[in-house]
């Protein structure tokens, strides 16, 4: 007779689980709206930078910048603003622009708790003209709406590559500037229309919590929090390159990787017109009842 209790209590408590993995899932679902640092180290197109991945809980009296967080920045109006901003601020230094300089300045800033601008830095330089004019177009920008921890405002590391090209003889802040068929691209990490999950977020968030398992041993070891997974959204909405941005453990590792390959394809997002590859960071939270 007890048998059948047990195996049903066990089957309970599996389920309880489940659910607490992904009841909070719809407010952490993250379009990564910018180049984080992890990303940077990732590419060998970027510049090395030394991470600061503080993701653990935020201790009082403390105000270490965060470089991911559960719901991350947002310039007032979302992205478009912010290209629609830097493009109508950003002046070509002349005399960059008659030694015929270009490429990219890739400036990180601090989001304060506020939504302050602070410590405005060039990561990579371009040349000092032009990094003089990223910085004060970044310094100057309006407040933005602060990220957020647990509920609790932070301040979070932020940062955004500005390409000065002289295709359009003007400073410009889109990672690409056209579209080249049949060639390879590094994915977009921000874009005039991301990309999205058919029927959205709450399709996206039901489709997770049918397929999301806890694995058995992480429950046995008492291991719970999240994992962050970042995947591309390819030019024709598949999912692809899932990788582990933050780890938690083996086995929630390989699980999150699992869930984010059986995706099925997206609305891919577009930049000019056209279908471009996304990079999407998704938290997925394991959390024991």
């Amino acid at each position: 007779m007890f048998i059948p209790l047990a195996v049903l209590l066990m089957l309970v408590s599996n389920i309880e689980a489940v659910a607490r993995i992904t009841d909070r899932l719809s407010e952490e679902i993250l379009p990564n709206s910018t180049l984080s640092e992890n990303e940077l180290e990732n590419s060998s197109d970027y510049p090395p930078i030394e991470t600061n991945d503080k993701l653990s809980e935020p201790q009082q009296g403390k105000s270490t910048p965060y470089t991911v967080v559960e719901v991350m920045p947002q310039f007032p109006g979302g992205t478009k603003a912010l290209l629609k901003y830097l493009s109508s601020n950003l002046k070509y230094p002349a005399q960059a622009l008659k030694n015929e300089i270009q490429g990219k300045v890739y400036i990180r800033f601090i989001v304060t708790e506020n939504g302050d601008i602070a410590k405005a830095t060039v990561m990579r330089s371009l040349n000092k003209d032009c990094d003089k004019e990223a910085l004060r177009v970044i310094r100057n920008m309006p407040k933005w709406k602060p990220g957020k921890q647990n509920g609790v405002r932070v301040p979070v590391y932020y940062t955004i590559p500005i390409q000065f090209s002289l295709n359009k003889n003007k400073a410009i802040t889109k990672e690409k500037t056209s579209v080249k068929k049949g060639a390879h691209e590094e994915p977009y990490t921000a874009v005039e229309e991301m990309p999205r999950f058919p029927g959205g977020e709450s399709a996206l968030l039901e489709h997770i919590f049918k397929d999301l398992k806890y694995p058995v041993q992480s429950q046995i070891n008492r291991i719970q929090g999240k994992v962050y997974v970042r995947i591309t959204i390819a030019e024709d909405g598949s999912v692809k390159d899932p990788t582990i941005m933050r780890s938690l453990d083996t086995y929630c590792d390989k699980e999150a990787i699992r869930v984010m390959s059986s995706l099925p394809k997206w609305i891919p997002g577009k930049q000019n017109g056209a279908n471009v590859p996304v990079y999407y960071v998704i938290p997925i939270t394991f959390k024991l009842q």
